[in-house]
């Protein structure tokens, strides 16, 4: 970070100790111009968005924060994130699923299944992308659970996302399960409708 962002970072963290609230948030919106992956500015505007009472921003900078810090492999800083936007609303699906992860990173299977499965709940349409991703976590740290392994076949067929529906019907075939045939034709399915779509 060059001489002057840092001069700008300790002017607004000095404007926000003198409660010149809306001065440091003009402050810091300029270092996210010129550097908006920093997860500590996005997460000092979020405090002061939030004591300015504009939660809404105030939660985007948090998630934006969290996912940062857990992009940079600073996991426990981004649970801790994800917590403060938690107390402020519990309705943002990307946040158990970012707590998940950053469990799972860390080994913790139980708690990143109790996130993800809360991530599942809350989020009704959205992201199928995440959504596979996540089922494909809960086949490997809940194992005995099956319903795992056709829901994430469901959603790579919908997806058409060959690699993962190629893992569930693997995990299905592993487990004997009933639904391997059913989900090997889908793959089967998939693969010719991607054979004909690449000949066109």
């Amino acid at each position: 970070m060059n001489e002057s962002v840092e001069v700008l970072k300790k002017k607004a963290h000095d404007l926000v100790q003198k409660g010149k609230l809306d001065s440091a948030l003009r402050a810091f919106t300029l270092i996210l111009e010129s550097d908006p992956r920093d997860a500590s500015v996005h997460n000092k505007v979020g405090d002061i968005l939030l004591k300015t009472h504009s939660e809404a921003a105030a939660l985007e900078h948090f998630l934006k924060s969290a996912e940062l810090y857990y992009e940079e492999g600073l996991h426990m800083v981004a649970l801790s994130v994800c917590r403060k936007i938690l107390r402020a609303s519990e309705t943002i699906p990307r946040v158990y699923y970012l707590m998940g992860k950053c469990l799972q990173a860390q080994d913790k299977g139980d708690q990143a299944k109790r996130e993800y499965v809360r991530y599942l709940s809350t989020e009704a349409d959205g992201n199928d992308d995440s959504k596979a991703e996540v089922l494909r976590a809960l086949t490997i740290l809940d194992p005995a659970e099956d319903k795992w392994v056709l829901l994430l076949a469901k959603v790579c067929y919908r997806r058409k996302n060959e690699a993962f529906l190629d893992y569930a019907v693997g995990v299905a075939l592993e487990r004997a399960l009933p639904q391997h045939e059913k989900m090997h034709q889908m793959l089967t399915a998939l693969r010719k409708s991607q054979i004909k779509r690449s000949l066109e």
